[in-house]
């Protein structure tokens, strides 16, 4: 386990950024744990953009604010193969930056209790085949969407909240892809296109399983499937 601190200093890589020589940032820390390993916010401040390469969890401790302001490019990049990663309690704020978490490689994904706002893109962004579980998180005002899910995604979103930006959640597959989402206890409100999309082409699947799902105020459809030549599939 690592750590940091708004005290720390990321020339404590040299003490494995441990508890009395945590680290400043989550980039810095990373560089010091261990595959499967944990780096833990142990005090409120801002940590910065990190891009993951092995398997970790990044955990703000109870009480905690663990803030990553994104003024350019992800806040959270994950591009390895292989890697799981779990993400919980942090809060990630677009100032110009693309989006909040971005993964386009990788074996697995826990988003939990974790906020993400004000991107110019995505609040999350998923395009590679892989196991996806969203808990208890929010995302507001992204400009593109709040979820977007790409390729042979299979998860499930429990207890996520989604308000504003052009979409809610767009799940979309293509040939050779099949994608299966379960979202539970959700609310998606204010879109300014469409809450729900969930979209095939060529020879894709991609089925949506709502269970308990409310979609309001959108501006133009609340859900919406569409398929050109794949299959598309809302169960409700």
């Amino acid at each position: 386990r690592t750590h940091v601190s708004n005290a720390g200093s990321d020339a404590n890589t040299a003490f494995s950024c441990d508890y009395a020589h945590p680290c400043r940032t989550f980039a810095a820390a990373l560089t010091v744990t261990t595959a499967g390993g944990e780096i833990l916010a142990i005090d409120s401040s801002g940590y910065g953009k990190v891009t993951i390469d092995r398997s970790v969890s990044i955990i703000a401790a109870p009480g905690v604010f663990a803030g990553i302001g994104v003024g350019s490019g992800n806040g959270v990049t994950i591009a390895t193969a292989g890697v799981d990663v779990v993400l919980r309690g942090l809060t990630v704020t677009g100032q110009g930056g693309a989006d909040g978490i971005n993964m386009t490689a990788g074996t697995s994904l826990s988003v939990e209790n974790c906020v993400i706002r004000n991107m110019t893109a995505n609040g999350l962004s998923v395009a590679t085949g892989g196991k996806i579980r969203v808990l208890d998180s929010t995302f507001s005002n992204n400009g593109a969407a709040g979820v977007r899910l790409q390729g042979s995604v299979r998860g499930t979103l429990s207890g996520t909240r989604i308000f504003g930006g052009t979409r809610g959640i767009d799940l979309s597959a293509t040939s050779g892809e099949a994608a299966s989402v379960l979202l539970e206890n959700a609310a998606v409100s204010e879109s300014l296109q469409t809450g729900v999309t969930v979209a095939a082409t060529g020879t894709g699947v991609a089925r949506l399983a709502a269970r308990n799902v409310s979609v309001s105020g959108s501006g133009w459809e609340g859900i919406l499937a569409w398929g050109e030549g794949g299959t598309a599939e809302i169960e409700a």
